[in-house]
């Protein structure tokens, strides 16, 4: 097998990566006919490349290395591929013209998390890492022993008891004067507020800007480019010790792993202005472990919460590489 950085440099590969990204971008800015289109002739390009198949032969990562140089997903890159795989070409597709990417992925194709978990092993984590697959609020923290928790529980209205049980339990494990940082939809900001004021101290609200096409708010008629991330303090109140900048742009918006998963780069700026080195930063709704492998990477030590099984093995997987 090739090493990568040999193969970045091979004129087949240069060429396989620059197609890639051309239709990639002549599908996504269209219609939504046009992202199934593309995703079809993009599983297709790469397919009958005859020197990336021997290239993939014993490398697991052919695809994920792709996908990176294109600027991609691996979920991405798995789902075109999938595509291309079971029907060939659109004429083969089901319910024709009036199907959409997001349908075919959710109704047709192999699931892309059942996919990524099953060769699954367990390996020993970094001492100053832990993930834990359970539930936040079952979980036997240490009173007072948090410096920091950032995480990104759902949105939907039906998860809303969430922001309170959030609350309450950063009120039981943060140390005093430490912050809770959680991310919000629009929506239901006003109640969001409300129910984590219950027991913490609103602080501040943070602006993250999301690069790519606006977002509907169909209920609302907005096309929104930011998402609010909510500052809660622990009593006894106290001011940041540096001032602080309250607009964060995330450099680009990442699902490869969990439909929720937010950048990397949003949380890394979160973490440096709110946390030191050495300190313990805690992720109840954990997805991913975007969160939480971030931390590891800036030399904080890390707990991460996953209820769902799946999520957290597939997070496990992503912090092993």
């Amino acid at each position: 097998m090739k090493d990568l950085a040999l193969i970045n440099n091979e004129d087949w590969y240069k060429t396989l990566v620059l197609e890639c990204k051309a239709i990639i971008t002549e599908a996504v800015f269209t219609s939504r006919w046009a992202l199934v289109e593309g995703n079809m002739e993009l599983g297709k390009r790469i397919r009958e490349d005859i020197n990336f198949k021997e290239y993939s032969k014993g490398n697991k990562r052919s695809v994920q290395d792709l996908a990176r140089n294109i600027g991609q997903s691996e979920r991405t890159l798995y789902y075109a591929l999938q595509l291309f795989d079971i029907y060939k070409s659109v004429g083969n597709l089901p319910e024709g013209k009036n199907i959409s990417m997001n349908k075919l992925i959710t109704k047709y194709l192999p699931l892309y998390r059942e996919e990524m978990i099953k060769n699954f092993e367990y390996k020993e984590l970094p001492e100053n890492l832990q993930i834990i697959n359970g539930d936040f609020r079952q979980q036997k923290i240490k009173e007072s022993s948090i410096d920091c928790i950032i995480t990104d529980p759902p949105y939907p209205e039906e998860f809303l008891p969430l922001y309170e049980d959030l609350a309450n339990f950063a009120n039981k494990v943060l140390k005093p004067s430490k912050f809770c940082i959680a991310y919000s939809g629009h929506i239901h900001l006003d109640k969001v507020i409300n129910l984590m004021s219950k027991y913490l101290q609103y602080y501040w609200i943070f602006a993250m800007y999301q690069p790519g096409p606006n977002k509907l708010i169909f209920s609302r008629d907005i096309m929104t480019r930011w998402k609010p991330i909510l500052i809660f303090q622990k009593p006894p109140f106290k001011t940041l010790d540096y001032p602080i900048q309250d607009y964060i742009i995330s450099e680009k918006r990442e699902k490869s792993d969990h439909e929720w998963q937010q950048s990397e780069s949003a949380v890394k700026n979160l973490i440096e202005q709110f946390t030191e080195i050495n300190e313990i930063i805690c992720d109840p709704f954990s997805g991913s472990g975007t969160f939480s492998k971030v931390a590891h990477e800036l030399k904080r030590k890390a707990i991460g919460i996953e209820i769902d099984t799946t999520t957290y093995k597939i997070s496990l997987q992503r912090i092993y590489g």
